[in-house]
């Protein structure tokens, strides 16, 4: 779901794939990442002896001193991107209106490369996540300080068939609400109703679960550049003129996770359709010369939900996908820095352990016997966090 390959794919003629169905995990009680924390393949340890990096420790911001034709593997704010969005009389006009401050400050960028996508999913839990401003109130709703955005891309040559998963890169993306964010603007009050439902796993005024209309919006900065450096051929290059910036829905392959103060959603591209996967893995040797956005947006269909407005925009320098280390990487050095002070504490579960897998076996059972009573539908999200795998399909839209 990188920038500089998303135009492109979305040229690819193949119809989406539904991704597999997945066991829902309940939601940790407590802090702000959950009481109960994972690591990758392992049991985590609990308590003060618990090792968990900070958020952004594998890709450092912007030296905003360099100049931006230089600087190499870091990431800023986007802010306010040339990005085109729907304005309010988008559906009389289809012209779109350029974007205003998202509502949501990018405050760390992650990078890791993986064996497994499940190594990186609702990676909320256990990493150390920032410093987080008072909750902002939203009439009778509380809007998450974090928004997690997780891009889970594959790096094996994709096959017809078997299970979609194998090596890859994690791309995550730690938005905080904005400073100054004012849950009360009129101005606000479609996007922010917007986000409620989003969280809530609410609805539209057509009836369409508001999960479908989540949009990524990429955009490759340095075209030119990259068709010099890249390289690319003519064909490609046409290519990425024409859908630079085409908007693309994340359904059906996105899976939902909330916490006390964050909402976190991990995208999976390892379920794409096999033309796109395949094209994902044929441009990774050649995005370390991109510089490219990321901005997330839900989509307006009618003139009571609209204009849009962006949740949140990244950009990310010329970064070496093939060349980060896994997540284990810094959860070793932060160990090796940080020894435990009960060596027992890093391998043996303790009794919170041992509650949150009872917990989190009871939510999954709970869950199946919900679909099962709707005759094998998938079962609704839980009001207070947890994952829901959403089922609905659907093309690209603009």
């Amino acid at each position: 779901m990188l920038a500089g390959c998303l135009p492109l794919l979305e040229a690819l003629p193949i119809v989406g794939m539904s991704s597999a169905g997945a066991a829902p995990q309940q939601q940790a009680a407590g802090g702000g990442a959950g009481a109960h924390h994972h690591k990758p393949g392992t049991r985590r340890r609990s308590g003060p002896d618990t090792v968990k990096p900070e958020a952004g420790c594998s890709l450092p911001p912007r030296d905003m001193g360099a100049s931006a034709k230089d600087v190499t593997g870091c990431w800023e704010d986007a802010g306010a991107s040339p990005l085109m969005i729907r304005g309010s009389d988008y559906m009389k006009t289809k012209v779109k209106v350029q974007t205003a401050q998202p509502i949501y400050q990018l405050v760390a960028t992650d990078v890791f490369s993986t064996t497994t996508k499940k190594e990186t999913c609702h990676m909320a839990r256990v990493v150390q996540l920032p410093h987080t401003p008072p909750p902002v109130q939203f009439g009778d709703a509380t809007l998450p300080p974090l928004l997690i955005f997780n891009l889970q891309l594959p790096m094996y040559q994709p096959s017809l068939f078997g299970e979609m998963d194998g090596p890859g890169v994690s791309i995550l993306f730690y938005f905080r609400i904005r400073d100054g964010m004012d849950g009360n603007s009129p101005a606000l009050a479609k996007p922010l109703g917007a986000l409620k439902r989003l969280i809530a796993n609410g609805r539209e005024l057509d009836g369409s679960p508001t999960r479908e209309r989540l949009k990524l919006l990429p955009r490759v900065v340095n075209v030119e550049q990259w068709a010099q450096k890249g390289p690319l051929s003519p064909a490609e290059h046409k290519l990425l003129v024409s859908y630079n910036e085409k908007p693309i829905l994340t359904r059906p392959q996105h899976t939902f996770y909330s916490g006390r103060n964050y909402f976190e959603i991990d995208l999976d591209l390892h379920q794409y359709t096999y033309l796109a996967r395949k094209a994902v893995v044929t441009y990774l040797t050649r995005l370390k010369h991109v510089v490219w956005e990321n901005a997330f947006v839900i989509q307006g269909n009618c003139p009571e939900e609209l204009p849009e407005h962006l949740l949140g925009a990244a950009r990310v320098y010329r970064t070496d996908f093939q060349a980060c280390k896994p997540f284990s990487h810094y959860v070793a050095a932060l160990a090796a820095s940080h020894p435990p002070a009960h060596p027992l504490a890093a391998t043996t579960p303790s009794a919170t352990d041992s509650a949150y897998q009872g917990e989190e076996e009871a939510g999954q059972q709970q869950q199946r016997s919900a679909a099962a009573s709707q005759g094998g539908a998938a079962a609704p999200a839980a009001s207070n966090g947890g994952a829901d795998m959403s089922a609905a399909r659907g093309a690209a839209s603009s």
